[in-house]
């Protein structure tokens, strides 16, 4: 009998052929290298997470401690300017405890040594006046409440004074702008001798 299968045979679909047994031996090599890959991966992931959630917790604390050092500067800024308002107000105490009929110029003296510490107060704390005197309008630093004879666009009076603080606008200047319109003329004087002359011929008529 013919051990060779005769054509149209059907072949057993169980039985490997020779060229896939290399095959699965392969992949039986790279299950293990696969699966150490996984492992490193794995490991990376974690050391990942981990260092997120580290730095996560390191950002929250310091937001806390800028929120509180802020906290702290600003009641430190707004104690000092306390502390100046109240011996401001100790100066003037002292100041209306005496009404100036003694001596009324030293009255003056002291009280306009009084703004000038107030002033100094502000200054030292980046406060200052806005320039409102002879300079052309600024909407940024100015503000129109009126206009009045004078030169057209160019400030003519400041009726109440701004101020910068910082460089940035704390107070707009309250300001009268020119109309472009000449200044009246003041009314002409008399001349002394016309004066004498009416003088004279009014007692003439008497």
């Amino acid at each position: 009998m013919s051990t060779e299968d005769p054509e149209g045979a059907v072949q057993d679909p169980t039985c490997e052929s020779p060229l896939q047994e290399p095959q699965a031996a392969e992949a039986e090599a790279e299950a293990p290298e696969a699966a150490g890959e996984l492992e490193q991966l794995k490991a990376e992931h974690k050391q990942l997470h981990d260092r997120y959630v580290r730095s996560l917790a390191d950002y929250d604390n310091l937001k806390r401690r800028s929120a509180a050092q802020v906290e702290l500067e600003v009641a430190k800024k707004v104690n000092q300017i306390f502390t100046d308002m109240i011996d401001l107000a100790d100066d003037f105490e002292r100041a209306f405890a005496d009404d100036g009929s003694s001596d009324p110029q030293i009255w003056r003296e002291g009280v306009a040594l009084i703004r000038q510490k107030l002033i100094a107060s502000l200054d030292r704390r980046g406060v200052s006046p806005i320039a409102a005197e002879n300079v052309p309008f600024d909407p940024d630093y100015h503000e129109a409440i009126g206009e009045a004879p004078g030169p057209q666009g160019e400030i003519v009076a400041e009726l109440r004074r701004g101020y910068l603080s910082g460089g940035r606008v704390l107070r707009a200047s309250q300001v009268l702008i020119g109309a472009g319109r000449p200044e009246p003329d003041p009314q002409p004087a008399v001349p002394e001798d016309a004066a004498d002359q009416h003088e004279k011929d009014t007692a003439w008529h008497e």
